[in-house]
């Protein structure tokens, strides 16, 4: 029983360990998003032009 419950306590602190990883992992991802969209704000909001999906994705 003693070795069961170490073997546990051990799947337990590793599953914590990822779970710790992985939020920190999507915190990078959604600081990395914030700071993109920031970086793609135009300077000047009340010039901003509606851009249409055909027009976006339309090439010369």
């Amino acid at each position: 029983m003693s070795e069961q419950l170490q073997k546990w306590i051990e799947q337990h602190r590793l599953a914590q360990e990822l779970a710790q990883t992985q939020r920190q992992d999507l915190a990078a991802i959604a600081k990395v998003k914030t700071d993109n969209i920031k970086l793609f704000q135009p300077r000047n909001p009340e010039k901003r032009v509606a851009v249409t999906k055909s027009e976006s994705t339309s090439k010369p």
